[in-house]
C-alpha cells in the first residue's frame, strides 16, 4: 500500500507542470516582405495657365521603393505612346519613372505643341503649354516622386518632335529642366532664319551664365519625310556651340508608325550612355 502511494505521487509529479520551469517557445522564420512590383498611376493635370485639363500616366519601376535617384522621362502624346515607351526601356534596362502626358487630338496638338516661329498661333497658346510642364508638372513630380533632378529628358513624336526640340532650346542655364530631347520624325518645318534667332538667344543665355552644361538632342527621321534641312543645320551647330550635343537617326525602311519603337530605344540609349 505504501509503495503503490509512493508510485502514484512520483506518476503525478512528473506528468504536471512544474511552475518554475520556463516556458517552452517555439522558433519560426518571420514571412518574407511583400514583393514590390512595377507601378502604373493614372492621374489628371488641370493647367494654371488655359485651365484645360490633361491626363497622365505615371510610371514608378519597383526599384522605385529603395532608389530615389532615378531619371524621369517625360512624354508627349503620352496616352499612345506610354506602354511603347515603358516596354522599350525595359528592354534596354533603363531604370526611369515615365511621366506621360496627353493626349490632344488634331489642331489641339498644333496649339500646344507648335511655337508661333514654327507655324503656331500667334497667342500664348504653345507658351502656356511649355508653362505647364516645366512649371507645373516637374514641380509636381519632384514633390510627390523623389528623383535625380539632374537627369530629365523629354520625348516628343511627329508634332510633339517639334515641342521636345524647342522646349529645349528655351532652357534657362541657371535653373535647367531637361538635360536631353528625343524628336522622333518631326517633320520640322520651322523657318531655319527664324530658328536660328532662338539658338542665338540660347547660346547668349549660356554665355551670360558661364555655363558648362550640355544639352544632348537625338533626332530620328524616316525615307517617309527624309533628314531635311533641320538635321543638317543642326550637325552643324553641333560643330560649333560647346552646350549641344546632337545625335541623328536616318531609318530608311520604316515609316512614321513603325520608327517609334526602334527611335525610342536610340535616343534613350544615347541620351543615358547606354551601351
Amino acid at each position: 500500500m505504501i509503495l503503490t502511494m509512493v508510485l502514484l505521487i512520483t506518476i503525478g509529479c512528473s506528468s504536471g507542470d512544474d511552475p518554475t520551469s520556463p516556458p517552452t517557445t517555439t522558433s519560426t522564420t518571420p514571412p518574407p516582405p511583400p514583393e514590390v512590383a512595377d507601378q502604373t498611376l493614372d492621374r489628371s493635370l488641370t493647367s494654371q495657365y488655359n485651365s484645360e485639363s490633361y491626363p497622365l500616366k505615371i510610371f514608378l519601376p519597383a526599384i522605385f521603393a529603395t532608389d530615389k535617384n532615378l531619371p524621369v522621362i517625360y512624354l508627349t502624346d503620352g496616352l499612345d505612346l506610354f506602354e511603347i515607351l515603358k516596354q522599350k526601356s525595359k528592354e534596354i534596362g533603363l531604370q526611369a519613372i515615365i511621366v506621360a502626358i496627353g493626349d490632344k487630338e488634331g489642331a489641339d496638338r498644333q496649339r500646344d505643341f507648335f511655337p508661333s516661329f514654327c507655324g503656331g498661333r500667334t497667342d500664348d497658346s504653345f507658351e502656356n503649354f511649355y508653362n505647364l510642364i516645366t512649371q507645373q508638372l516637374v514641380p509636381f513630380v519632384d514633390d510627390n516622386y523623389e528623383n535625380n533632378h539632374s537627369s530629365r529628358s523629354l520625348i516628343g513624336v511627329g508634332y510633339g518632335g517639334v515641342f521636345a526640340v524647342t522646349a529645349l532650346l528655351l532652357e534657362n542655364p541657371e535653373a535647367l529642366i531637361f538635360h536631353g530631347s528625343i524628336a522622333v520624325v518631326p517633320g520640322f518645318n520651322c523657318d531655319i532664319d527664324n530658328f536660328t534667332v532662338v539658338i542665338n538667344e540660347m547660346d547668349d543665355r549660356m554665355d551670360s551664365a558661364n555655363s558648362n552644361e550640355s544639352f544632348k538632342l537625338h533626332h530620328t527621321t524616316t525615307s517617309e519625310f527624309g533628314p531635311g534641312e533641320f538635321n543638317d543645320y543642326m550637325e552643324d551647330k553641333d560643330m560649333v556651340l560647346p552646350w549641344l550635343e546632337f545625335d541623328f537617326l536616318h531609318l530608311e525602311n520604316e515609316d512614321f508608325e513603325s520608327a517609334i519603337g526602334p527611335a525610342f530605344v536610340a535616343g534613350l540609349k544615347y541620351i543615358y550612355e547606354i551601351n
